[in-house]
């Protein structure tokens, strides 16, 4: 075959049999990506973050304000360490990607938590508790009947001093949660990296793109592979689901634990307790890791229905 200007190739023009074979047959359609796969893709970019996130946040920010006497608690730590923990094992266990920039979701998550506490602080709600201590002088915290009372949820988002409130808010949505993102981003990519799921550690920001953001369109099976067993579980899905079984019944049993009477060490009562951003997240959690198993059942037999490739000659 010779083109213009004389230059010229040896290699044959494709036949008809290969082009047909390069692409698919008109009438075939892979198995559509479910609306509750695109819906455990949103809550896998909200709850590792808010899990970090929280965790950070109280031991840095929260539990310095509690009262010297009071020791770390049982439900400090599987509110605010046993979440991390189930964040990284299910991660581990799966073959789910982290977008950096999906880090939108947390971003709006964390700015109607804002808003909401405003609004509890400027409808004169207040709370009990060992985060409200009216040693430290705090403004907005006075004793009721013995018992501090306090007009914000957090010292951290105080708006009785709206200056620093502000600044801190806008330090945390600005600056630590787009870093929060790439941290997670390059955390999830060296797990799947180990899985072999990655081709090895890249220098570019190709994985930070955009195109990334864009849904599954309806024929594509990337959700299979996304939310189906990892490489390392090889034809034993059931293990995989098994896992994914247990960690929804450890989170189960972690949150009747620290909320349902007679909860251990529950140092609030009246529902409080829903005013807290640990709360938000571990409920989000809690939805995360059932509507994830429920993705995986459906991926699992996805791709037990699909038909088997053809051997290569």
């Amino acid at each position: 075959e010779c083109r213009p200007m004389g230059a010229c190739s040896s290699k044959p023009p494709p036949t008809a049999a290969a082009a047909s074979a390069a692409s698919p047959a008109p009438g075939a359609r892979e198995t559509p990506s479910p609306l509750i796969s695109k819906i455990s893709t949103v809550l896998f970019a909200v709850v590792p973050h808010t899990a970090f996130l929280v965790a950070c946040l109280f031991w840095l920010l929260d539990y310095p304000n509690y009262p010297p006497d009071r020791a770390v608690a049982p439900r400090d730590w599987l509110m605010h360490g046993s979440n991390v923990g189930f964040v990284l094992l299910d991660a581990a266990l799966s073959s789910q990607h982290y977008r950096v920039e999906r880090v939108l979701f947390p971003f709006l998550l964390y700015i109607v938590y804002v808003v909401f506490s405003y609004a509890l602080f400027a409808t004169g709600g207040t709370l009990t508790g060992p985060s409200c201590n009216c040693d430290n002088g705090i403004p907005g915290c006075e004793v009721v009947d013995g018992v501090d009372t306090c007009s914000y949820v957090y010292g951290a988002f105080n708006w009785n001093t709206p200056g620093p409130t502000v600044t801190t808010a806008a330090i945390l949505l600005l600056l630590v949660v787009p870093l929060l993102g790439l941290f997670l981003a390059g955390l999830v990519y060296a797990l799947r990296w180990a899985q072999g799921l990655a081709k090895g550690p890249r220098l570019g920001l190709d994985w930070l793109s955009l195109s990334h953001l864009t849904p599954l369109v309806a024929g594509s099976n990337r959700w299979v592979e996304r939310y189906g067993p990892p490489p390392f579980f090889g034809p034993h899905a059931w293990a995989f689901l098994a896992c994914r079984t247990t960690l929804l019944l450890g989170w189960t049993a972690i949150a009747v634990l620290v909320n349902v009477p007679p909860a251990i060490d529950r140092p609030w009562g009246g529902g409080q307790e829903l005013f807290f951003l640990t709360q938000w997240s571990l409920h989000l959690q809690w939805i995360y890791l059932a509507v994830v198993l429920a993705t995986s059942v459906l991926a699992v037999r996805a791709a037990r229905a699909a038909p088997a490739e053809p051997d290569k000659p």
